[in-house]
């Protein structure tokens, strides 16, 4: 029991030390935009499944977009949830309670395309703390 303590406190210490988020006091200029995305997939064998795999894109287009916005001239929205977990599960939150899908066109193909939206200002009072 004494090895398993000892060595749980040595690798505590060999962390480094979490590097500290400075968040803009200014909102960004995309704080009071919006993204706007489209997701599609290809023929499944039925049209809902292809809708919701369709959504799943489109979410996934938006989030990568939100991980590329800047804080910073040299920060991304990325760049902070990588360094702070906490900070990530907020963003992700919000882009998956933000995200309104606005539109889904189903073509003769069984394809489908999934349009979906963001508000950007949701992300931003995500990351600064001021919902």
């Amino acid at each position: 029991m004494a090895l398993a303590l000892a060595a749980s406190a040595s690798a505590a210490q060999a962390a480094p030390a979490p590097t500290a988020i400075v968040i803009p006091t200014q909102p960004p200029d995309w704080s009071s935009g919006a993204l706007d995305v489209v997701g599609s997939a290809s023929r499944i064998p039925n049209a809902l499944r292809a809708a919701r795999a369709a959504e799943a894109v489109a979410l996934n287009h938006l989030r990568t977009q939100v991980l590329a916005l800047h804080l910073e001239p040299n920060e991304t929205v990325g760049d902070v949830c990588q360094r702070d977990p906490q900070m990530a599960r907020r963003v992700e939150r919000a882009i998956e309670q933000g995200a309104r899908l606005y539109q889904a066109k189903y073509q003769p193909d069984g394809s489908v395309a999934c349009s979906m939206s963001l508000d950007l200002g949701l992300v931003w009072s995500t990351i600064s703390g001021n919902p």
